[in-house]
């Protein structure tokens, strides 16, 4: 099936008022980076399927906020499914561009730390919803400030990035409700 640009779905999103579907479905969408027309983009996917999908997008990098708030606009939409993606560059803020500027260990007690941070924003929207929630793991990026010599690091950059998508994948498979979608390799 031939996929069409982002501006075709766009377009047609807004054409889907006067459809008659056979089953609606309440979609929500965070994240840390831009999201332009992924809702339309779903809605329209969604209507091919006669499928109604009425989606709610938060603001740019107002995920935590949605979240850890119970009267945001989020628990108000009351979705269905909801999908959480955080960019890596966010996750890691400064240490995305200089991850070589803390220890090793360092960067072992940052997976920890990440994961746990993750896990309590994931359980704090368990308890206020019974959405499904979809999270998106991290891109590695294929390059290292390291270059050939990222292989060679103890507890490296890339492997920093594996483990924390190694640790989340382990903390949330026993959730009935969240799921992990492996971006990582979506992307590769």
């Amino acid at each position: 099936m031939k996929e069409e640009k982002l501006s075709y779905y766009i377009n047609k999103a807004s054409e889907l008022t006067n459809q008659s579907f056979d089953r609606k479905i309440r979609i929500a969408i965070l994240g840390s980076f831009t999201l332009n027309g992924l809702a339309e983009t779903i809605q329209v996917k969604c209507a091919e399927k006669k499928i109604q999908c009425v989606t709610h997008v938060g603001n740019y990098n107002q995920y935590n906020q949605e979240i850890l708030n119970p009267q945001s606009n989020l628990y108000k939409f009351n979705p269905d499914i909801s999908f959480l993606l955080i960019d890596t560059r966010t996750l890691l803020k400064d240490l995305f561009h200089h991850p070589h500027s803390i220890s090793a260990e360092e960067r072992r007690n940052l997976v920890v730390e990440k994961t746990k941070e993750i896990s309590n924003l994931v359980n704090k929207f368990r308890q206020t919803t019974k959405s499904n929630l979809v999270i998106a793991n991290f891109s590695i990026p294929t390059f290292s400030s390291y270059g050939i010599f990222e292989s060679r690091t103890d507890f490296g950059f890339h492997r920093m990035l594996n483990e924390i998508n190694n640790a989340l994948s382990d903390v949330l498979s026993n959730s009935d409700s969240v799921y992990v979608y492996d971006f990582a390799k979506f992307v590769t």
